[in-house]
């Protein structure tokens, strides 16, 4: 029980840290245009070269008109692919994709098991369930959760190298960033050796949310 104690009050930090950053968000001064162009919301037309709403004339007489599937299409390869870091600065941008990656990959899985857990405790007593979805989503947290591991195991591990070895890097670099990037990295290492010894298929990782949806009072057969 106390394991699970534990995770509500992480889970708790988590999100009153969330919410304050999020609040300290709205509560800074408004960009200036020119510190984020492109806009990629003003639309396909003028987001290409940073163009403004502002160059229609008399544009203040009608409503401003954005494209939220314009601002999607140029963030998504940002967040996802690290778009900005393969074109400025490429031999980072090969370990800090697999970091991220693995990142990724584990919010992934966490969000696999909860489904899993929730799909499991809302079966009838003997009911079986479907078993296809089941061994899909079983079978999709395995593949996540390997790739994921490998992939932040040596992106982590590369990035700490990096810092380490590059002038440049290391005079911006705090030691809270070290802390950081070993931390994460010591999650991925004992992750994946917990894995490897006993938990190859992830099953006891399942069996633990279920207990987390129920206060440890879930059924562990």
């Amino acid at each position: 029980m106390g394991f699970y104690i534990l995770t509500y009050v992480c889970g708790v930090v988590f999100a009153a840290a969330l919410l304050a950053r999020v609040v300290r968000q709205f509560a800074l001064p408004m960009h200036v245009r020119w510190e984020i162009y492109p806009i990629p919301h003003e639309g396909k037309d003028r987001s290409v070269y940073g163009g403004s709403y502002m160059e229609k004339t008399d544009w203040w007489r009608s409503p401003v008109q954005t494209s939220p599937l314009s601002e999607a299409k140029y963030m998504a390869p940002e967040i996802l692919l690290l778009r900005g870091l393969w074109k400025a600065n490429r031999p980072l941008w090969w370990v800090s994709f697999p970091f991220h990656l693995g990142l990724y990959l584990m919010l992934g899985v966490f969000v696999l098991l909860m489904i899993s857990a929730v799909w499991t405790l809302g079966l009838p007593p003997g009911g079986g369930g479907d078993g296809l979805i089941r061994n899909v989503v079983a079978g999709a947290v395995a593949v996540c959760g390997w790739i994921g591991l490998i992939a932040g195991g040596i992106g982590s591990l590369g990035l700490l190298l990096k810092r380490l070895s590059d002038r440049d890097l290391r005079l911006y670099a705090t030691p809270l960033d070290y802390f950081n990037i070993i931390f994460i990295m010591a999650f991925f290492v004992c992750a994946a050796l917990t894995a490897v010894f006993t938990d190859p298929l992830f099953h006891g990782a399942r069996l633990y949310f279920m207990g987390l949806l129920t206060a440890g009072g879930a059924d562990p057969s």
